[in-house]
């Protein structure tokens, strides 16, 4: 064999030439089998997946969308008795003076209330109001400030009343037109579209924190909730005093008898290890602004 290619060399690169090329072709077409079988697969795959979506009904029916529709209807309905419930409160009329002397009243009786609960005020506090210490308000936001002390007021009278550690800050979000502001939806970038008719009320946000335990914290949120007129919890954040568990070591020893311990005039009494943490609180919560009030 090795002579016969000896003497044809070049019959024998010819042929050697032909069987390469048969060999590549030979596996180029296995590959290209391959591939076309994974193709057809998918594509019968794809091909049954049309079928089954083709031979499904179309979702929501019209019993759902019926139902959805008047579930819809009903939320409005909803919402317009609140917008009606909430824009029959009035804002007091007040003039510039008339609010300041209600400003310093309201703050001498939280001053006199915390002082006879043993809760401790923030220095300077004044209810949130501190550019009116000693200068009145303008004549247009007057009456919207003096339906919002009273509601800041309440807020405070209930942290007090519930006998809180202190109420450690207190924050207002200036109304539309004070200093110039806007309201607090412009004033986050929330733009209402031209077509789409105002609120008949508005919220009035502000943040309020205080150091409480947990009973009187409770108590608290309870007495705000049951605010009239409303003031809305939005956002709380609670922060426990002991963020770490106590120790095993620290935790009472369990009893060797199933017997109750007789208790003496001696006895220590039971020291508790949970439960008497103190928390500090931020609530940020919003009154409604009130209607002008007609005279």
């Amino acid at each position: 064999m090795m002579d016969w290619f000896k003497t044809n060399p070049m019959t024998g690169a010819i042929a050697a030439a032909a069987l390469l090329v048969l060999l590549v072709g030979g596996y180029l077409t296995y590959s290209q089998a391959a591939r076309f079988s994974e193709e057809q697969t998918l594509f019968d795959e794809k091909v049954a997946q049309l079928q089954s979506l083709r031979g499904n009904k179309p979702f929501p029916d019209a019993a759902n969308a019926e139902a959805a529709e008047k579930e819809a209807e009903q939320a409005k309905a909803a919402l317009s008795e609140l917008e009606k419930a909430f824009g029959s409160i009035e804002a007091p009329k007040l003039g510039p003076q008339a609010f300041q002397d209600e400003l310093s009243k309201a703050v001498k009786e939280m001053q006199t209330l915390s002082a006879d609960k043993g809760v401790k005020l923030a220095d300077g506090f004044y209810l949130g109001f501190e550019a009116y210490e000693t200068q009145p308000p303008s004549e247009a936001v007057s009456s919207q400030l003096g339906l919002q002390l009273r509601a800041i007021q309440a807020v405070v009278r209930a942290l007090i009343e519930s006998k809180t550690t202190s109420v450690d800050a207190l924050v207002r979000t200036p109304l539309p037109g004070e200093y110039g502001a806007k309201s607090a939806d412009v004033a986050d970038g929330k733009q209402p579209p031209a077509n789409e008719a105002s609120s008949s009320f508005e919220l009035l946000p502000f943040d309020i924190a205080f150091t409480a335990d947990q009973p009187s914290f409770r108590l608290a949120l309870n007495r705000i909730s049951d605010l009239k007129p409303p003031v809305f919890v939005r956002l709380a954040a609670i922060t426990n005093s002991m963020v770490q568990p106590p120790a095993k070591s620290a935790l009472p020893e369990a009893p060797e008898t199933t017997e109750a311990p007789v208790e003496t005039a001696d006895s220590p009494g039971i020291k508790p290890v949970l439960g008497r943490e103190s928390l500090h609180v931020e609530l940020r919560l919003a009154s409604v602004a009130g209607q002008p009030k007609v005279p």
